[in-house]
């Protein structure tokens, strides 16, 4: 019985593992999106802004 439910969860990691390797994924072909780096420059400028707050409490 309890190899049975090892089998099980063993076959729930190899698909699991699969989703990540397949081919067909949604990701961009050719690099990230320009809506990604906005984010990405929102965040940095949101860290900068925390840590000069941060700096100045101090």
């Amino acid at each position: 019985m309890s190899e049975d439910s090892h089998n099980e969860e063993l076959d729930r990691k190899i698909d699991f593992a699969r989703a990540f390797m397949r081919k067909d994924r949604p990701l961009p072909k050719k690099g990230c999106s320009w809506a990604f780096f906005i984010f990405l420059g929102l965040l940095t400028l949101c860290v900068v802004v925390m840590y000069v707050i941060y700096r100045t409490e101090s």
